[in-house]
């Protein structure tokens, strides 16, 4: 049996092509990985960085798509990359910039989001979770706003709650209802992995 989730990444398609992408790590072989993966996704061009003196200078002299950046570079960090190409006008101000980070502690994602990221991805990224955060960038963009002390997507996500106004406060109960099928096998669960 294959997970629902499985087949629906296997059915859905994007095209890419004519996109371009900057990926800053200091990880050399983390920026080949990455690229590598969005190159099989066909973007047309990915510029990689490995410190974030270099990210700034491509963002200023560059038109992306997408910014996939680490909050901890060598130089500039990743938030001060963020937040300096937020608030500077241009081609790349409201471009989706993911932050990347091995370190997902509540201070790094409150951290990135304020500097305007528009999400944080955790590492190791795999394809299918790369693939799926393009796609939800691009299906779901939020409104830009500008502010005194803030510049980036609109921080606030709306969360509907359960149907039927079920579950929307903290002290609402929910039922679970019985299990109505079988727990995966291993290898159901590897054949999710490949």
């Amino acid at each position: 049996m294959v997970s629902s989730k499985a087949e629906r990444r296997k059915k859905r398609t994007a095209n890419f092509n004519g996109l371009t992408a900057l990926i800053a790590d200091s990880s050399e072989n983390f920026v080949k990985l990455l690229s590598g993966m969005l190159v099989e996704f066909r973007l047309s061009h990915v510029f990689q960085e490995v410190d974030g003196d270099e990210a700034m200078r491509t963002l200023s002299v560059r038109q992306v798509d997408f910014a996939f950046i680490d909050c901890q570079l060598p130089g500039i960090d990743g938030f001060e990359i963020t937040r300096s190409t937020r608030q500077k006008s241009g081609p790349n101000q409201m471009i989706p910039i993911l932050i990347l980070t091995s370190h997902t502690e509540a201070e790094n994602v409150l951290k990135s989001r304020d500097s305007g990221a528009n999400m944080v991805m955790a590492k190791p990224i795999s394809a299918g979770t790369l693939f799926d955060r393009l796609i939800w960038a691009a299906e779901h963009p939020r409104d830009f706003i500008t502010a005194d002390m803030y510049c980036g997507p609109d921080r606030r996500f709306k969360i509907e709650g359960f149907p039927n106004g079920v579950g929307r406060r903290e002290t609402d109960s929910v039922t679970v209802g019985r299990q109505t099928e079988a727990d995966l096998s291993q290898d159901d669960i590897d054949a999710l992995f490949e």
